[in-house]
């Protein structure tokens, strides 16, 4: 072979080669996990994290089973897709509406109707905005997530309906300073209507969304709501009443 075509030969590699690397990137760039979306369900930590860990992967070699396997199984998540589109991670679902946080300082959990589950701290921030939030002692929380309930729990329905569809109240807190943790105070507090109403009897479930609905009709009547004086309602086994 002479120089000329061993030149020749030489150059043709280094085309081929140019080309395969060229021919590679593209392909790595298609098939490489770039980011992920998330729709329908809260964007918390333990969401987050399970999707975050595929970025700069190969969308072939993710396990999609897994993930969807994983978000099924966090109690606040009721059904969930997932499909990759253009190297993003496309989750979509339904996540569960009636339901409560409860938090004693340091640990958290979600109590529904007939259940409460324990959950990840970090989860807090991206669920405050989805759910209220009730502050419980630690003898409260360690009843709750023992025992699968909690005295909270026939409360579930209308706190969870005001906070979300009406945007009535904010937070809670749950003072059983009493011998029993079943006979405590709920304290809701209603700053749209600035007002804080205390049930007194827990047994007075089934009468708290009227009860919510006479603070409203109250204060959106009232000459006084003007004047910026706080409300104080108290729910008793009887009657409401009105404290100052």
């Amino acid at each position: 072979m002479t120089k000329r075509s061993r030149l020749v030969v030489l150059l043709i590699l280094s085309l081929l080669s140019l080309a395969f690397l060229i021919l590679s990137y593209r392909l790595v760039g298609r098939f490489t996990c770039t980011g992920f979306s998330i729709t329908g369900v809260p964007s918390s930590w333990s969401v987050e994290s399970v999707l975050s860990k595929n970025i700069g992967k190969n969308t072939l070699f993710i396990g999609k089973r897994r993930i969807l396997s994983y978000l099924s199984s966090l109690p606040y998540i009721e059904s969930v897709t997932m499909k990759i589109e253009d190297g993003v991670l496309k989750v979509d679902g339904k996540s569960k509406d009636e339901a409560l946080l409860l938090y004693d300082g340091e640990r958290l959990a979600l109590l529904t109707e007939d259940n409460a589950f324990h959950l990840d701290g970090k989860d807090y921030l991206g669920l405050e905005e989805k759910y209220m939030t009730v502050k419980v002692s630690s003898s409260v929380m360690d009843a709750a997530i023992e025992e699968k309930s909690s005295v909270l729990s026939p409360f579930v329905g209308v706190l969870s309906s005001s906070f979300s569809s009406f945007g009535l109240i904010t937070n809670a807190e749950y003072d059983n300073n009493k011998s029993s943790i079943f006979s405590g105070f709920l304290t809701i507090n209603i700053p749209s209507l600035e007002s804080t109403l205390t049930v007194e009897d827990m047994r007075m479930s089934e009468n708290l969304g009227e009860a919510l609905s006479i603070i409203e009709n109250e204060y959106l009547t009232s000459r006084e709501r003007l004047s910026g004086e706080k409300r104080e309602y108290i729910l008793g086994s009887s009657r409401l009443m009105v404290k100052r």
